[in-house]
């Protein structure tokens, strides 16, 4: 077998069977909740972890088989699954007309940058921890907002954002070491599995995503 060529691990029926119960029942779901929900049913690899790169294996893994299922529940007469980590949820066939059908199935047609991305299983191998910081500097929220709208919320929260993770340098001294030497503290402080506030610790991933973002675009333009 060449280096080109990946085997693509089948999805665990008890796995899909786990996934399609959860989001039925839960109507809508975040990404975080449903990973959660996950470990809770045996599925120890979906455990959220505060390394960058166990982080995003964990979420490139949930989003690769989530993808697949969409088109395989949709294809077999599941229900449609709508995809973005802050609401995945499972439509039931019964709340779907036939126009909606007609629509999904185009849908799957059509190129999707995003769908395509989670879909290549060669990226999931392939990523190492340099690629996921670089990932996090603002690439789930371009995906999520569009890239403009992304880019100039995130400006305009650059101060709130340095407030959130406790930075009071000047911008001249931000650092992606800081970012991220303070987000780990707050981290610990603030992650939900270590007693932490599940709203606070989404607080301060999404401040670090502002900032690293704001890093990345300054070093692109200097």
């Amino acid at each position: 077998m060449s280096n080109n060529q990946v085997t693509i691990p089948e999805i665990p029926t008890d796995l899909e069977a786990a996934l399609h119960e959860l989001l039925l029942e839960r109507g809508h779901i975040k990404e975080y909740d449903l990973m959660k929900a996950l470990v809770d049913a045996g599925f120890t690899e979906f455990t959220p972890d505060l390394d960058p790169l166990a982080m995003f294996q964990s979420h490139f893994l949930l989003f690769h088989l989530l993808y697949r299922l969409q088109a395989k529940w949709l294809r077999e007469g599941q229900g449609w699954l709508s995809i973005h980590t802050l609401a995945i949820e499972l439509t039931p066939p019964s709340a779907i007309s036939d126009q909606a059908w007609q629509n999904a199935q185009q849908a799957l047609t059509i190129e999707d940058g995003v769908r395509d991305y989670y879909l290549d299983y060669n990226e999931f191998l392939k990523t190492q921890e340099s690629d996921v910081i670089e990932l996090i500097a603002g690439f789930w929220r371009d995906f999520g907002q569009g890239a403009t709208t992304g880019r100039t919320a995130c400006q305009a929260e650059l101060s709130a954002a340095k407030r959130q993770l406790e930075i009071h340098d000047t911008t001249e001294s931000l650092t992606v070491t800081l970012v991220n030497r303070q987000y780990r503290k707050l981290s610990q402080r603030h992650h939900p599995d270590k007693g932490g506030d599940a709203q606070q610790f989404h607080a301060i991933s999404e401040a670090r995503e502002c900032l690293l973002a704001h890093l990345a675009r300054r070093s692109n333009n200097p």
